[in-house]
C-alpha cells in the first residue's frame, strides 16, 4: 500500500466554505492548534486509495453472477468496465448527485436515480465570497 504525506493545515479539518462560517476567535483557535502540530513534527500519511480499480475488480471477476449493477458513483474511471457489462446485456444504474456524474456515464445508463432528490433536509447554499455566504431561498 502507498501512503502520501500530508501537510497539517486548515484543509484537513474544514472545508475552506466552513471556514468562513467561523467568527474571529474561533478562527484563531483553529490556526492556533494548525500551528502547534506543525511545530510539533507529526508527520501524517494517508493511504493512497484505488477505490474505483477495487469497485472494477469486483464487478468483472463477478459478471457471470451479475444481471444488473448499481453504481454509487460519478467517477468517469468506471466507464470502461460499465462498457464491458453493456455489452453482455447487463443493466446498468448510475446514483449520482445532479451536476456530479460524468456525461460519460449517462451516455451508458439505463437508470439514473439523482440521490439529491432523498435529501430532505434545509438546502444552503454557500457563496465563494464571504460576504454573501448563507442560506438563499
Amino acid at each position: 500500500m502507498k501512503f502520501i504525506p500530508k501537510i497539517i493545515e486548515e484543509g484537513m479539518f474544514f472545508q475552506r466554505k466552513t471556514l468562513t462560517l467561523f467568527d474571529g476567535g474561533v478562527k484563531k483557535k483553529i490556526y492556533k492548534l494548525i500551528d502547534e502540530l506543525q511545530k510539533s513534527g507529526i508527520a501524517i500519511e494517508e493511504p493512497k486509495c484505488n477505490f474505483d480499480v477495487e469497485i472494477a475488480m469486483d464487478i468483472l471477476d463477478d459478471t457471470e453472477k451479475l444481471t444488473a449493477v448499481l453504481l454509487f458513483s460519478g467517477d468517469s474511471d468506471l466507464l470502461e468496465p460499465l462498457e464491458r457489462l453493456k455489452v453482455q446485456g447487463k443493466e446498468i444504474g448510475v446514483v449520482g448527485v445532479r451536476g456530479k456524474v460524468a456525461g460519460e456515464l449517462h451516455n451508458i445508463k439505463d437508470k439514473y436515480i439523482d440521490f439529491g432528490k432523498f435529501y430532505t433536509g434545509k438546502r444552503a447554499y454557500i457563496s465563494e465570497n464571504p460576504a454573501e455566504a448563507g442560506p438563499r431561498d
